[in-house]
């Protein structure tokens, strides 16, 4: 098996002071050092700017995450109920060092 490690950036807060600034300078490192990064959307409270910090990372490899999208049905996602192209051992075997 890989060693999998979990790093939650505690979010993302656009007006952040103190702490939540911290947390936000940090993200970027965060980000690029990762194989994969998990950007959680909350559709309950969804704003289209919330893309907007995803679109940051281009080069990411990443996977959307939306939570609580039964509580928002204008939430504009196409549902889907498995992903069968994507094989993490077989982008791990691909990955430098993997």
């Amino acid at each position: 098996g890989y060693p999998v490690y979990l790093v939650d950036s505690a979010g993302y807060v656009s007006d952040a002071k103190d702490l939540d600034m911290l947390f936000n300078e940090t993200l970027p490192g965060k980000v690029r050092q990762s194989f994969l990064s998990l950007f959680v959307l909350d559709a309950s409270c969804y704003q289209i700017e919330d893309l907007d910090l995803i679109r940051q990372y281009p080069e990411a490899r990443k996977m959307i995450v939306v939570n609580k999208a039964d509580l928002n049905e204008d939430f504009p996602i196409q549902r889907i109920s498995s992903i069968r192209s994507f094989s993490l051992n077989r982008r791990m075997k691909e990955s430098p060092g993997g």
